[in-house]
């Protein structure tokens, strides 16, 4: 799940999938984007969703 305005991203990841890679990945990815992450939310055992803010 993919969720995007113009100032924070949201990402909904299975726990499934090992969420620390995933969250190396994405922040590498979005850190080039100005992107940084400010929250981490575990929605429920499923899920893990991350919340990024654009810098500027």
């Amino acid at each position: 799940m993919f969720a995007k305005s113009d100032s924070y991203v949201d990402i909904l990841v299975p726990e499934a999938v090992q969420p620390a890679d995933v969250i190396d990945s994405l922040e590498s990815a979005l850190n080039t984007l100005n992107f940084q992450r400010y929250k981490i939310q575990q929605t429920s055992f499923e899920q893990i969703l991350l919340k990024f803010m654009k810098t500027d």
